[in-house]
C-alpha cells in the first residue's frame, strides 16, 4: 500500500524538514529514483509528526534515546543521526548528542 501511495504523488505532508541539506540530498536520490526520494522524503515527515507527539509526552528531565544508522542510497548518504537531531532540536528537545 506504501508503495502505492508514494507512487501517485509526494509524500502526503507539507511538514518542512529542518536539516539543512535534506532537500538536496531528496533532490540526488531522486535523480536515480523518484519512487526512493519520495519514500524517504515521506520517513522523515512521518519522524517528524512522531517527534511533535513525543515531545508532547515526555516529561520535563525526561531521556529518549534512539538507535539509528546511516543509509546510502546510489552512492548518496543519507546522514540519519543527523536529519533525526535536527527535527528533535526543531520540535524543542535540548541537551541533543548524536
Amino acid at each position: 500500500m506504501l508503495l502505492v501511495m508514494l507512487g501517485s504523488g509526494a509524500p502526503e505532508s507539507d511538514l518542512k524538514i529542518p536539516y539543512k541539506d535534506f532537500y538536496t540530498i531528496i533532490d540526488q536520490i531522486a535523480q536515480t529514483s523518484d519512487l526512493l526520494a519520495r519514500y524517504v522524503h515521506k520517513y522523515f515527515s512521518d519522524i517528524v509528526l512522531h517527534s511533535q507527539e513525543l515531545y508532547k509526552v515526555v516529561k520535563h528531565g525526561g531521556f529518549i534515546h534512539y538507535i539509528v544508522g546511516n543509509s546510502k542510497f546510489y552512492d548518496v548518504m543519507l546522514p540519519v543521526e543527523s536529519i533525526f537531531a535536527s527535527i528533535f532540536q526543531d520540535v524543542g528537545f535540548i541537551n541533543i548528542s548524536v
